[in-house]
């Protein structure tokens, strides 16, 4: 499942174990069920909390190809993916205020880095990458320069620049490289998704994951409920270990749903 969302999450609380855990389920119901409603699609949430001031790391992981039936082509709509991990950031904050927890006591919330953020980045580093080769680009047979008295060593200094050129572009190459196996492997384990993005890269970085990786891109379903089975039952142990602490929830997608009733705490704190 690919990381949708991530938010982190600091209050300014300090909580016994019974008060932790009610506050825990009340944020992983209220994240999970506005999740599934925004990505139509049964999503997981995870918290994990840190010692201290109540501070926590919610993520939402889910399919990114059942919102690609949403919104259409992934590399031109990846920022509406984007968007919506800070509606979730948002709603949370509206959430909290509204069931009475005061705004000076959130220290902090702000929306991190997920696994669409990353594919953006990919599809950035390919579009300049494609500049610098155009930029890097020399006419060695310009007759000016044939001509000029100077020629042979104008020739010369073009033809090193040239090479000079070819390493860095060969290096930029590279590292695209490894950012998309890096992807491939440890961001999209649902078949559909790394199929989407496979098949939204250049030919030559297609080429170079199914060469070096084995990847082989698969036709996508056409159906956005085809791999719900799998999303409600499966693990992904690369994102979700060693945690300081965990809680997790999935929930089938609803159209409408009732937001759970805010833990004591919140009342305790309001009043």
């Amino acid at each position: 499942m690919a990381i949708l969302s991530i938010t982190q999450l600091s209050l300014d609380l300090s909580l016994g174990e019974d008060d932790r855990v009610e506050l825990e389920q009340y944020l992983l119901h209220v994240v999970q069920q506005y999740a599934s409603v925004l990505y139509r699609q049964s999503v997981k949430v995870h918290i994990c909390h840190f010692a201290g001031s109540w501070k926590a790391v919610i993520k939402v992981a889910g399919a990114i190809y059942l919102s690609f039936n949403i919104y259409g082509d992934l590399r031109s709509n990846l920022d509406w993916l984007i968007k919506d991990a800070g509606l979730i950031k948002g709603y949370i904050l509206e959430t909290l205020t509204k069931d009475g927890f005061p705004d000076k006591r959130i220290l902090e919330i702000k929306r991190r880095e997920c696994t669409t953020d990353r594919i953006r980045r990919v599809f950035k580093r390919i579009d300049s990458y494609k500049g610098l080769v155009l930029d890097t680009r020399f006419v060695l047979d310009d007759p000016d320069v044939i001509h000029m008295p100077n020629a042979f060593e104008d020739r010369v200094h073009q033809e090193k620049m040239q090479d000079q050129a070819d390493t860095y572009l060969e290096r930029d190459r590279i590292l695209i490289c490894n950012m998309i196996s890096r992807i491939v492997r440890e961001e999209l384990d649902h078949e559909q998704d790394r199929s989407l993005f496979i098949q939204s890269l250049d030919s030559e970085y297609r080429n170079y994951i199914e060469v070096t990786m084995g990847v082989s891109v698969q036709p996508l379903g056409s159906s956005p409920q085809e791999g719900g089975h799998f999303l409600a039952g499966s693990e992904r142990p690369s994102v979700f270990a060693l945690e300081p602490s965990a809680s997790f929830a999935t929930l089938d997608p609803r159209e409408d749903f009732v937001a759970p009733h805010p833990p004591a705490i919140l009342n305790e704190i309001s009043q």
